[in-house]
């Protein structure tokens, strides 16, 4: 079906609802040519066509591209209670203004409902360079009809045509909007009514790469505050010329040990993404120290950690990650008393907190009950003369006794 190989005559619209005296349908080859001349009507409430420009074999409304890349879409229809017999349309480039950037560079007509591909304009006048370009539509009509003017069923999601679109290498970044241009884009019924298709849009962000890398040992994951960077699983992605902030997150226990390439520090990452930019991000693995617990004293018990792995005592040495908390506590055994901490900042007979920096040793002293409390008593030099006097006297008085008892 066409509509530049058309001669149309429509009225305007009464109420809303479009009219038209007089179509002609004609192949490329001039080989079928119905006219019709109809009087005035309106819709029923029921007929509803509408127009969607989406990615190709999915429903986004925009697509990425780079300078000189290229993307294809959908031209689909939603008709679910009216048959349809062809699309007659262009594309134009309706922002921003600038145009001449964007072309028509493929078009397919596999899985569309209109199916006489004797109809419509031939590929080589619509994807010639002149004819293909949106400055700011192209000059060709890019639709077709079904074979015979038969309507095509009602139904939801249906076919038009593919169409592959293309930005030049010099296309200045930014989004371009693309829509079937207005007055000379229709969806057509079996009673040659028309339906407008210029509703539709569909986004063309034309931008660079931004592309993450990590490196190292270790693992985390690289997030940026727009787009769909979370690397992790995306770890590229397409911008026209913004700034993009990117965060770095290392698992648990390891650490971030940078960034390079278009950034560098181990602070936040800002990218202005105006040409292909790549950041790396390197995780590494905590290096690990040992923390030793010694236990003193005569008395016994036993010391853990949390998190686990000190339980001393069986295992009174294990290796931890750099900066990792470790809260040490002691036990003492039945009939035993825990006398308190030393070392590696640890004192008194609370829980021990120890932050690792390095090779760490804490002690843990125990001691018998009520050895603590034993005091033994030793005399001075004085109280040791006057008691060796005081029995030196006592002496002397039991010889003077003696004697008078003889």
């Amino acid at each position: 079906m066409t509509r530049d190989e058309t001669d149309m005559t429509s009225r305007p619209s009464q109420n809303g609802v479009p009219a038209i005296s007089k179509v002609r349908w004609s192949g490329a080859t001039s080989l079928a040519v119905a006219t019709l001349a109809l009087a005035w009507f309106a819709l029923p409430a029921s007929a509803q066509v509408t127009t969607r420009l989406v990615t190709a074999g999915g429903s986004a409304t925009t697509a990425k591209v780079v300078p000189g890349g290229s993307t294809s879409i959908d031209v689909r229809v939603d008709a679910p209670a009216t048959q349809t017999i062809g699309a007659s349309f262009r594309l134009s480039q309706t922002a921003p203004g600038t145009s001449g950037y964007v072309s028509i560079t493929a078009r397919s007509f596999a899985g569309s409902i209109y199916d006489d591909a004797a109809s419509g304009t031939p590929d080589g006048t619509v994807l010639a360079a002149g004819s293909a370009l949106l400055d700011p539509d192209n000059d060709d009509n890019l639709g077709r009809s079904t074979t015979g003017l038969v309507g095509a069923a009602a139904g939801s999601n249906l076919m038009v045509v593919n169409l592959g679109l293309t930005a030049a290498a010099a296309t200045p970044l930014g989004t371009y909007t693309i829509r079937p241009t207005s007055g000379v884009s229709f969806v057509t019924d079996p009673s040659f009514t028309d339906y407008d298709m210029s509703a539709a849009s569909f986004d063309l962000v034309v931008g660079q790469t931004l592309a993450v890398t990590k490196s190292g040992t270790g693992s985390g994951t690289v997030l940026a505050d727009s787009g769909a960077i979370n690397c992790g699983a995306t770890c590229a992605d397409i911008y026209p010329g913004s700034v993009v902030n990117l965060s770095a997150a290392p698992v648990a226990g390891q650490f971030f040990a940078g960034w390079s390439g278009d950034c560098s520090g181990v602070g936040a990452c800002q990218v202005t993404v105006n040409a292909a930019r790549t950041v790396n991000a390197q995780f590494e693995l905590a290096p690990a120290y040992s923390l030793a617990v010694t236990r003193t004293g005569t008395g016994a018990g036993t010391v853990t950690g949390t998190p686990a792995g000190i339980a001393c005592g069986v295992t009174c040495a294990v290796a931890f990650p750099q900066n990792a908390v470790i809260t040490l506590s002691a036990v003492p055994d039945p009939g035993q008393t825990f006398t308190g901490w030393s070392g590696s900042g640890c004192s008194g007979t609370g829980t021990c907190v120890v932050t690792v920096s390095g090779a760490m040793t804490v002690s843990a002293g125990f001691a018998r009950a009520g050895q603590a409390s034993q005091v033994v008593s030793v005399p001075t030099l004085g109280e040791t003369a006057l008691l060796l006097l005081a029995l030196l006297l006592a002496g002397v008085a039991m010889r003077q006794l003696a004697g008078r008892r003889r």
